[in-house]
């Protein structure tokens, strides 16, 4: 007769959300073995134009037409704990193809509801994965960064070993320069992190070996040199 038990139905695949990530450094390196490669996601698309992993490589390219852009977006991070300030650094490469060349931008947002802003840019010829360190500001415990390719028909973005981590409690300086020289003196600036409270400052001649030069210790973030030799070239190092 009859049975009162029904067919099974199925199989219905579902697949859970990627973990919040709240341990650092976090490293991807989109290799097989990488168990968030899987949590990074294409949006914004303008066209059916997407990043694609390939040999532990992230990819944006098109076959022809374009500009075709897309976001690379990360998992959410927790990155309320990083005191310092947080930072990503990343390979990228992005070569010519006879005049034509695609470009990279790396946004962030402190939240999946937020919009994205953009924090560096770069549309020159890159032939080799390169690698950059960039500040990431306001962070936050729901925290993204996205990598946009613009293909203009050169060859593919490449993107690979993405560290995000804390701010060192000192950070490199920045806009080294000289102004007001004259012919015995100089005065030399630079802008520092939010956390630097003193620096080391050296100087010599032109293609001195650094640790054998006038070395002081400052409390500001300029120098004004004096009693120079004229005519007479020197390095400086912060």
């Amino acid at each position: 007769g009859r049975g009162n038990t029904s067919a099974w139905v199925g199989p219905l695949l579902i697949t859970t959300q990627c973990a919040i990530v709240s341990t650092f450094p976090f490293t991807e390196d989109f290799e097989t073995t990488s168990t968030t490669a899987s949590c990074w996601v294409n949006a914004d698309a303008s066209s059916n134009k997407i990043w694609t992993l390939v040999g532990g490589v992230a990819k944006f390219t098109a076959s022809g037409g374009g500009p075709h852009t897309a976001k690379f977006v990360s998992p959410i991070f927790d990155m309320s704990s990083l005191t310092l300030g947080g930072q990503v650094s990343f390979d990228y490469k992005q070569l010519n193809w006879s005049g034509d060349q695609n470009e990279l931008e790396v946004f962030y947002r402190i939240s999946t509801t937020d919009s994205w802003v953009s924090i560096w840019s770069d549309a020159s010829n890159v032939p080799v994965l390169t690698n950059i360190t960039l500040d990431l500001p306001n962070i936050s415990s729901t925290y993204q960064i996205a990598f946009q390719g613009t293909d203009n028909y050169g060859y593919a973005n490449e993107l690979d070993n993405i560290i995000v981590k804390e701010a060192p409690p000192c950070l490199d300086v920045t806009g080294v320069a000289a102004l007001n020289i004259t012919n015995n003196s100089a005065d030399i600036s630079w802008t520092s992190g939010p956390n630097a409270v003193t620096w080391d400052f050296e100087y010599g001649p032109a293609n001195f070996s650094p640790g054998t030069g006038t070395l002081s210790t400052l409390t500001s973030g300029s120098i004004s040199l004096t009693g120079l030799t004229a005519n007479t070239s020197y390095d400086v190092y912060v």
